[in-house]
């Protein structure tokens, strides 16, 4: 089990203080559910980033902010800084939970996927992940280039393991696949995908609740309310709930 767990969340800059777009109030959700779970060990992360100070908490908060100018290079700049923190502050034979958008694994196509970034800026596909083993380096894409770009982070800083915080990334054969492929771009990197639906949100009077349902396979809600064993308010999800790389 790894001594220390970085959380990167997509900061408060990704989120409007007034929205109706579900997928920005998802963030603004997960964020809160991370801070409740940094708070669980006794000791916040400081809103503007980890110090040294904070290097004997359990979970630390990386959260990725936008850049100044919000063009492609320059989003794609920032979200490879943001992973470059989240790996140092992680530490060697450590985890990663990558919690700042949507995934999605439970399909009949091979279209299986999981958000990078915030907003969409960096969604890495199976078919982009194909793409990147068949291509030469020099031919990527500057997306591509990105994603293998934060393998080349992870892999510097020896992170044991990468979680994708989001749903049915470990669903079913697609999700098998989008995970083995990450690892192989990854070149080595462990990495694993929750196998149901998540949600976060509000659940017996607790702010930022963090609940999986692995029996709901799909695109699909959560069970209203949830099964108690399902909801994790100031704990990562159980090793049950997780598919991982190499698994067959």
């Amino acid at each position: 089990m790894s001594r220390r767990y970085v959380i990167l969340a997509a900061g408060g800059g990704f989120i409007p203080a007034q929205t109706r777009d579900p997928g920005l109030e998802l963030l603004r959700q997960n964020l809160q559910w991370a801070e409740q779970l940094d708070a669980s060990d006794g000791q916040m992360t400081p809103r503007d980033g980890p110090t040294r100070a904070d290097l004997n908490q359990r979970i630390l908060i990386v959260r990725m902010h936008p850049p100044r100018e919000e063009t492609v290079d320059a989003m794609l700049a920032s979200t490879l800084e943001s992973y470059r923190d989240a790996a140092r502050w992680a530490g060697a034979r450590n985890a990663i939970g990558i919690l700042v958008g949507h995934g999605d694994a439970a399909t009949e196509s091979a279209t299986a996927w999981v958000d990078l970034a915030p907003r969409g800026h960096l969604r890495a596909t199976l078919e982009m992940l194909l793409q990147i083993r068949a291509r030469r380096a020099e031919d990527l894409t500057s997306q591509q280039t990105a994603v293998v770009g934060i393998g080349v982070a992870l892999r510097r800083a020896r992170i044991a393991r990468v979680d994708l915080l989001t749903c049915n990334t470990g669903y079913g054969p697609y999700g098998q696949r989008l995970l083995d492929e990450l690892h192989a771009v990854w070149q080595g990197v462990r990495v694993r995908g929750l196998r149901g639906y998540l949600t976060s949100g509000w659940n017996r009077g607790s702010l930022g609740a963090w609940v999986e349902a692995p029996t709901h396979g799909g695109a699909c809600p959560a069970p209203s309310p949830p099964d108690p064993a399902n909801v994790y308010y100031d704990r990562i999800p159980d090793d049950s709930e997780w598919t991982s790389s190499g698994d067959r």
